[in-house]
């Protein structure tokens, strides 16, 4: 194992070493295969999203929260903005997640300005940026703080029978879908995780910034791949014997240092996986990553969809941390155009 460095390259120690596992990220699906082919993202306004955080989150204090509606801008990019606009470091920018610049999305970014005098968002003037409300708080906003996310997506060009995509919606509205993490999390051509291996395995002396986002992709993976088995085996939704289940939601872990709360029957498909995947769970223990668990279902709240002529609108919320394209996939093989086309520049 090599150390965290915080140099200006992340270095290989031996290149002769840079070998990399065959990683999987075609996941088996819950319902069959998916019943039809299908774009998304042709356009910005195919794929909505806003950030749904409760009213008493906005409790009155000193952290100015500004709720934007942005087109055609990432997250980072407007945190950087507003840091300039309303004369504060980046660091006393906060939002609760990261927000595709492919889209049209609606978040909320909070600005602490200690013995400053406040900015009035109102006079923002910014390319694909608009403000819609601002409230105060006295936290903070931070990752996860938000409760869920609500998902306006339209599907397009799309190849299917729509007698078999509208009993696999009707399904996914009754029972959910595996909770997996979106291939987004692994980086593009799962660049994260072939980090994450290369700098537990020794090869690569890794930056200090980068370090989190290699050691969530290693734990995400490492969960997916035991919801992939439990999926397979018919189990993603009804406990086995030794299973975690909180408040009725059944829990599979996330990997990590500590002493497992899964027993029995559930407890060897974990050990299973981590016997698989030895570097990448060894890595997160050496690395003091502690465990925790996640969700098996991803719950998919308010679906509903229409039909206009060939495309088809899909509207639904989903909690803090799942993925809408987890939901997609059940339904079709999708094609993400703003994806192709970026990788083509």
């Amino acid at each position: 194992m090599t150390e965290t460095t915080s140099g200006d390259k992340e270095k290989t120690n031996n290149p002769a070493r840079c070998l990399l596992p065959s990683w999987q990220f075609n996941w088996p699906h819950a319902y069959g295969q998916p019943v039809g082919q299908a774009d998304i993202r042709r356009e910005n306004r195919d794929f909505q999203v806003v950030e749904l955080i409760p009213d008493d989150r906005f409790d009155g204090g000193e952290h100015q929260c500004v709720q934007v509606a942005k087109n055609g801008q990432n997250t980072a990019y407007v945190a950087r903005r507003l840091a300039n606009y309303a004369g504060v470091r980046e660091m006393d920018i906060g939002y609760c997640g990261l927000k595709d610049r492919h889209a049209l999305t609606t978040q909320w970014f909070s600005i602490y300005y200690g013995k400053r005098p406040k900015w009035q968002p109102e006079t923002l003037e910014l390319e694909g940026v608009s403000v819609k409300r601002v409230a105060f708080s006295s936290r903070k906003l931070r990752r996860g703080d938000h409760s869920g996310n609500r998902f306006a997506l339209k599907l397009v060009n799309i190849r299917g029978d729509k007698n078999e995509i509208e009993p696999r919606l009707a399904k996914i509205a009754d029972a959910g879908v595996p909770n997996y993490f979106g291939e987004q999390r692994f980086g593009r051509e799962g660049h994260n995780l072939n980090l994450a291996y290369q700098w537990f395995t020794g090869q690569k002396r890794i930056k200090v910034k980068h370090g989190a986002r290699y050691l969530s992709a290693a734990r995400s993976y490492l969960f997916n791949a035991l919801l992939a088995e439990r999926v397979s085996n018919g189990h993603w939704r009804s406990p086995v014997d030794g299973d975690r289940v909180v408040g009725g939601e059944l829990q599979f872990s996330l990997f990590g240092e500590g002493e497992p709360l899964e027993s029995s029957t559930s407890l060897a498909y974990s050990q299973d996986i981590q016997q698989t995947h030895t570097d990448l769970a060894n890595g997160l223990v050496v690395n003091r990553i502690g465990l925790a668990y996640r969700a098996a279902v991803c719950k998919v709240k308010s679906l509903q969809w229409k039909w206009e002529n060939d495309s088809l609108w899909i509207n639904f919320d989903l909690d803090s941390g799942s993925y809408a394209t987890s939901v997609l996939r059940e339904i079709a093989n999708i094609r993400d155009v703003a994806l192709q086309r970026q990788e083509r520049v």
